[in-house]
């Protein structure tokens, strides 16, 4: 029965139809500005009934309108409470999806996924986690405004394979390329990818001073490169300086 729901977890995770309709994209961001909790969850269950894959209810449904959320906060057609309440509901949401999926077999790989230290936003850091965990990896989750000293103890103690970094708000490019600076001078071999909403904005030059680190656009982007990943065994983590 474990291996039945962890194939249809993966499957429903990679599988991409049927689409998302522009209609209930406008229903839910509505309702998901107006706080409407049950209409939200209304629409989520809907769409897994429907066999919409988890990616596709991540990234056309959740990610999209929480950019909208953004992109109507930066206009001042919305409060900072209008943008927490979204924020919130969606994090209870994504709770509510994460309970029909189901990771594969480990491959052994370990990863640390952080949002950028004084970025207070970590739903997109949670897709990336979640994603990672669908394609077999261990995914610790640290969430928002990860201190670069605490996040480089954690990297000692826990010798991951990769590192993800999160950022959300253009203005704290600056710090993350701060972080960068520290933690690939301090791990030389580990991998990175970023990647985040500020990323619409620019900063993706950011990656050519750094041979480890790679900016990843999209869900879509995330999942072919965690394909070429070749499973190994645990425990052998990255080198370090």
């Amino acid at each position: 029965a474990l291996n039945e729901r962890r194939n249809k977890g993966v499957d429903a995770f990679k599988h991409s139809e049927p689409a998302i309709c522009e209609q209930v994209f406008k229903r839910y961001t509505e309702d998901l500005i107006a706080g409407k909790r049950t209409c939200c969850a209304t629409v989520i269950d809907e769409l897994l009934s429907a066999g919409v894959a988890i990616k596709t209810i991540y990234q056309d449904l959740i990610q999209r309108s929480l950019y909208e959320v953004g992109d109507r906060w930066e206009r001042n057609r919305i409060t900072v409470a209008n943008e927490h309440l979204a924020t919130a509901v969606t994090e209870g949401l994504m709770n509510r999806i994460y309970a029909h999926i189901a990771p594969p077999p480990a491959n052994g790989r370990k990863v640390v996924i952080a949002s950028v230290e004084n970025e207070l936003h970590q739903v997109g850091g949670k897709m990336v986690a979640d994603t990672f965990e669908m394609h077999g990896w261990d995914s610790d989750y640290l969430g928002a405004d990860v201190p670069t000293t605490d996040l480089a103890h954690y990297i000692d103690g826990t010798r991951p394979d990769m590192l993800g970094l999160s950022l959300s708000v253009y203005k704290h490019m600056a710090v993350l390329k701060t972080m960068l600076d520290r933690l690939t001078r301090r791990f030389p071999k580990l991998p990175i990818i970023i990647g985040g909403q500020a990323f619409r904005h620019g900063g993706r030059e950011l990656t050519r001073s750094y041979a480890g680190v790679r900016w990843i656009a999209s869900l879509d982007e995330l999942e072919e490169f965690l394909q070429q990943k070749t499973p190994r065994s645990a425990g052998t983590g990255p080198e370090t300086a």
